[in-house]
């Protein structure tokens, strides 16, 4: 009996090769268009039929890039007729030779503004889009699924993006580029429809990419408990952050200053860049923000929170969650500080290879 997964791999991988096609320009798509979809079709089928869905996973290897080669040079072709008949038009109204600055932005500039959209989402969004889609493929295909073979490229690809995006700097310009120059390629670009559905993906991947990878620290509260984070940073330096956890960067340490009477925690935060240490200012509670403080003012003697105490009251955000009880000890490695009504306990907790926090576990 035949594979049942066979016509739905063969049924996506066909529709794929079809959008692909729409990369070449439309007179090259209506007269190649349809032999070279049913050629890779039947390509498809006998590379199924020998060899499952490796076959199918090496014949795109072997297309991806020879159908790409193509549409760039059949663009780089039809550009060149554009621009030759532009000369003809022009020659016929007496300015032979010479370009409007509206032919020079038809046939150099919109595949400029495309090309730069995405270069810009492959510094960006794409990879995530891509491992995202490799996941679905995954379970489409089932078991035995070749995708590994790609993901481990793509999954670098994303490392070497994230640590683009562990400084603050690089990540706005890259943000900024990217949303100007897809912009610009919607309304001026190619009004090629794969194209333009690239773009507004590129578009709508950077504006939503604070929302989908923002910071998680390194433990939350156990369920049933409560615990804050004074060092949470907000939507920008989160995805910044986050990026720093994959990089295994640690942009700043912290020192538990100690306790006020009246429950305010202090602690001592140094950048490793500048060695420039500054102090901060917490009460706990919902909503609470750190305050910048000069120094310490009015710190009490208070009892030391025992770290397996600290452990039984947080939760370590791993996957997969087996490795949770493993993983969690890595995290505190250290004894906290109580608060003078013993109501809170005060630790530094840090991601195994990365940035660390402090975070305030409510000890009732």
């Amino acid at each position: 009996m035949g594979d049942p997964r066979a016509p739905t791999a063969l049924a996506v991988s066909g529709t794929l090769y079809r959008l692909l096609l729409r990369l070449c320009p439309a007179e090259y798509r209506h007269e190649y268009g349809a032999p070279m979809a049913q050629a890779f079709r039947d390509l498809a089928r006998e590379a199924y039929d020998k060899h499952g869905s490796w076959g199918v996973m090496a014949l795109w290897l072997r297309a991806l890039p020879d159908a790409c080669s193509t549409a760039v040079a059949e663009r780089i072709v039809a550009t060149k007729e554009r621009r030759a008949l532009a000369n003809v038009q022009l020659a016929a109204v007496g300015a032979e030779g010479e370009y409007s600055m509206r032919s020079t932005l038809s046939t150099v500039a919109r595949p400029a503004l495309s090309a730069g959209a995405l270069l810009a989402g492959a510094v960006s969004v794409w990879p995530l889009y891509i491992l995202a889609l490799l996941h679905i493929v995954s379970r489409l295909l089932g078991p035995g699924s070749p995708n590994g073979v790609l993901i481990l490229p793509v999954a670098m690809w994303a490392f070497w993006v994230t640590t683009l995006f562990s400084h603050l700097g690089r990540y706005l310009a890259i943000s900024a580029a990217g949303i100007l120059l897809a912009l610009a390629a919607l309304r001026f670009g190619p009004r090629n429809r794969v194209l333009r559905a690239v773009e507004a993906l590129t578009l709508v991947g950077i504006l939503a990419f604070p929302c989908f990878f923002h910071y998680q620290p390194p433990l939350v509260a156990a369920p049933g408990g409560l615990a804050y984070v004074p060092t949470q940073p907000g939507l920008l330096d989160g995805v910044v952050k986050n990026a720093q956890v994959a990089a295994e960067r640690v942009p700043s340490t912290y020192e538990i200053v100690g306790w006020s009477g009246d429950g305010v925690l202090y602690y001592q935060e140094t950048v490793k860049a500048t060695e420039a240490t500054r102090t901060w200012a917490y009460t706990p509670g919902k909503g609470a923000r750190p305050q910048l403080v000069a120094e310490a003012a009015g710190i009490v003697p208070t009892a030391t929170a025992e770290r397996e105490a600290l452990l039984e009251l947080v939760r370590a955000p791993t996957q997969p969650e087996r490795s949770e009880p493993s993983s969690r000890p890595l995290k505190i490695r250290q004894d906290g500080l109580a608060s003078p009504d013993g109501r809170w306990a005060a630790v530094v907790a840090k991601h195994i290879y990365g940035p660390e926090d402090v975070i305030v576990v409510a000890m009732e």
